[in-house]
């Protein structure tokens, strides 16, 4: 018998930053001003085409582009159906208004920012509708398409037109990510920019693409089932143009959508994740629609780890459940942005582990390999493959040495917290915990990175940087509480990583989070605990001799985002790396507590985001991390004040709010002016009874608040009840990103404010 016809192959994204991270640099420059906006659309454009030109040459049959972006789906969207608040409309057309969105501008705060379903890529939240959002329909002077066509016939040119498939942001995901108000509801913004879709489709028919993908996510969450009649009525007004839709859907399975939306009117092909949720029991179940193609995302996007050998097995089953009559393309299962770009530029990596792992760019390749396997082509070599699923013994193992004894604090709150550190009449001040890190402090990493710098040398020149930021804080800006500014490490995640066994790091495995800035995510390859004992505790200890008397928090990052915010393994459960993670920051604790250390924050901004899609199953999730939390807490003393951490969640969510709850942490900080006080509302409303530190100011934003405006933010909180003694006031985030002058500017006003509400009263607006 002859073998199976070839698959073909597709990509449905892919990394835009650059091998050499030209982008950020390109955005910063920009930023500066020293980059004209021509200069950095010309390299985004450079970006994608390299991207675009890579999958080429490896084989990939159908190639996606469009979404490279200067900040993300919902930024790019928004703009091209011109959709912008008014606020941000008001400004000039181009760059500038579209960075307001983001940044915000004099006069113009900007967009809410919310993680990209559970991952930690941020993007924008349009305000639609209401006093302060874009009104319906869309301005007949919207730009259009005309900025994506342009790049899609950049990469025809290079690539060939047959092979270049236009990407978008689908129009019901796009809505479902925007805050609705003034009446508008996910339907009628859907009906209101169906006709730009349907543009939008004609142009790039126009350009003789094969198709165009519409990502979909949405479909997968809790709240597809219930979007049906929206869904099929936008696809029935596309289908009219006759262009080919691939519809993309990623990060879990089709649920109760699946029979109907692999049916919706135009769509060609499905492409599904069979790496997350179960589409190969839907797929079982509900059989597949004759015509249509199945897009089998059966190459983990999310995931490093090569996986070769389990991808063929998983594309196998694919295969024999729709049987011969249907076309498979193998694809990732969401887009390849979600991991660094090239493993070939690692050469410090343990042996052992590398063997194992793929990036962006080797992800390609497995997709030409798996396809080529699966047609019964075994000319290439296998890559080793790292367990598809979590060895369920080896979990039990892990779990089993944890002591249930252990999640409980000594003493109720009631009684811990008249023992712990307070201000005087409250409205306590404090950073969250990074400050600037300067070009001075990045030289001086780089220098000793690279052998340049000895390493007593770059200590000291570290410890001076932190004392000098001690002394700025408790001299000239006046906190009650200090910081030791971070300064010694790389990011909130990296800095442990390397530090602890089980996990290696990277050189140049950076993933975009947002904007410009760009992380690199650790890999977790084994079983976790501390190589370095301690990790913290030097750094803290030379602030605090430095600050004197005024307490300096001892600044961790909680287990749940280590775990979330690292490329975990994938032969035990998360909950049991999640655990080991604990037992490692509870040591932390307790050394630094050991040392002297009265305030301890363990920040937690992952919890959320690493929870299933599909509500049902997040109960299971929110209580290992609940119980992560607690494991790394419950050793401090009850003179030991615990605060957490959380930014650019969904606060509003009772779920959230309750494990916000469970943590029973005593101070709990959270963004709050970027969401536009949702955070404070949510919790106010709930009754949180612990000291609470809701955001006064934006960090992300380039303007320096007034005293004014940060004081009416504080009244706010004092006149809903809150008592100034469990009232702490604190920026939305930590300010690592930020320039000194910015972060000192704005800290003085919040200080400044806070003292004002404090000693005299709401200080009067002008």
């Amino acid at each position: 018998m002859a073998p199976p016809s070839a698959a073909m192959t597709t990509t449905v994204g892919y990394p835009c930053m650059g091998g050499r991270r030209e982008l950020k640099t390109a955005l910063e420059g920009y930023w500066r001003g020293d980059l004209a906006a021509a200069d950095l659309t010309a390299t985004l454009e450079e970006v994608e085409a390299a991207g675009a030109t890579a999958a080429a040459v490896a084989g990939v049959n159908l190639v996606g582009v469009g979404d490279a972006t200067l900040w993300g789906p919902f930024a790019d969207t928004t703009t091209r159906l011109g959709l912008e608040a008014p606020r941000h409309r008001a400004l000039s057309a181009g760059l500038d208004r579209y960075f307001a969105a983001a940044r915000g501008a004099p006069g113009a705060a900007a967009l809410d920012a919310s993680k990209w379903l559970n991952t930690n890529f941020h993007v924008l939240v349009p305000e639609i509708g209401g006093e302060g959002g874009a009104t319906l329909p869309p301005p007949a002077d919207a730009p259009g398409w005309d900025d994506l066509v342009a790049r899609v016939r950049t990469v025809q040119a290079a690539i060939g037109a047959s092979r270049v498939v236009p990407i978008l942001l689908g129009p019901v995901t796009y809505a479902a990510g925007c805050a609705l108000s003034g009446g508008v509801t996910v339907a009628s913004l859907v009906e209101a920019i169906t006709p730009n879709y349907v543009a939008a489709l004609r142009a790039l028919g126009a350009a003789q693409v094969p198709e165009v993908q519409l990502h979909e996510p949405a479909l997968v969450t809790s709240d597809g089932p219930a979007l049906r009649p929206v869904y099929e009525a936008v696809f029935a007004a596309m289908a009219e143009v006759g262009l080919p839709i691939h519809l993309v859907t990623f990060f879990d399975d089709l649920g109760d959508s699946f029979p109907w939306a692999v049916r919706l009117p135009g769509v060609k092909a499905v492409g599904l994740d069979f790496t997350r949720g179960d589409n190969l029991d839907l797929l079982r179940t509900h059989g597949w629609p004759v015509g249509v193609r199945l897009g089998a995302g059966v190459v983990d996007g999310r995931s490093v780890w090569a996986e070769e050998t389990a991808s063929t097995a998983l594309l196998d089953s694919v295969r024999a459940e729709v049987g011969a009559g249907v076309t498979v393309c193998v694809q990732p299962s969401c887009s390849l942005a979600h991991l660094p770009l090239d493993l070939d530029s690692e050469t410090a990596l343990p042996p052992a582990v590398k063997v194992r792992l793929a990036f962006a760019k080797q992800k390609l390749d497995l997709l030409v390999r798996v396809a080529g396997e699966v047609a019964g082509d075994t000319s290439s070599p296998g890559t080793s493959a790292a367990p598809g699923a979590a060895d369920v013994d080896a979990s039990a193992t892990i779990m089993s040495a944890i002591d249930e004894t252990l999640f409980e604090r000594a003493e109720s709150f009631e009684k811990r917290r008249p023992k712990q550190f307070s201000v005087s009449g409250g409205l306590g001040t404090m950073s969250i915990g990074s400050f600037p890190q300067t070009p001075a402090i990045r030289r001086l990493r780089a220098q000793f990175k690279a052998g340049k710098l000895p390493a007593d040398e770059y200590t000291a020149a570290i410890d001076a940087a932190t004392v000098e930021c001690v002394r700025h804080q408790k001299d000239t800006l006046g906190l009650d509480v200090l910081v030791h500014g971070e300064l010694e490490r790389t990011d909130m995640v990296e800095f442990f990583a390397d530090k602890m066994n089980g996990v290696a790091v990277t050189k140049a495995g950076w993933v975009r989070s947002f904007g410009s800035l760009c992380v690199r995510p650790p890999i977790i390859h084994g079983d976790l605990s501390r190589r370095q004992l301690p990790m913290t505790v030097r750094e803290w200890a030379v602030a605090q001799a430095a600050a004197g008397d005024t307490p300096v928090k001892g600044m961790l990052t909680g287990p749940t985002t280590l775990l979330n915010w690292s490329f975990p393994r994938k032969d035990v459960s998360r909950e049991a790396q999640a655990m080991q993670l604990a037992k490692v920051v509870r040591a932390e604790v307790a050394d630094l507590e050991a040392a002297g250390a009265r305030i301890i924050q363990v920040d937690e901004p992952a919890l959320r985001e690493g929870l299933p899609l599909k509500r049902p199953a997040w109960a299971a999730d929110v209580a290992w991390a609940v119980r992560a939390f607690r494991l790394a807490t419950t050793v401090a003393a009850p003179t030991t004040q615990v605060v957490t951490h959380f930014c650019y969640s969904d606060f509003a969510d009772p779920d959230v709010l309750a494990a916000m709850d469970a943590l029973n942490a005593d101070v709990l900080t959270v963004e709050n002016t970027r969401s536009g006080g949702e955070a404070f509302r949510a919790l106010a409303a709930a009754g949180y009874a612990r000291d609470l530190a809701p955001g006064v100011f934006d960090i992300h934003s380039e303007v320096v608040p007034t005293v004014a405006e940060v004081a009416d933010r504080i009244q706010a909180f004092l006149d809903a009840g809150l008592e100034p003694t469990r009232l702490w006031v604190v920026p939305d985030c930590g300010q690592k990103t930020a320039s000194p002058d910015l972060c000192a500017s704005s800290l003085k006003a919040m200080v400044t404010a806070a003292v004002a509400v404090r000693s005299a009263g709401k200080v009067k607006s002008s």
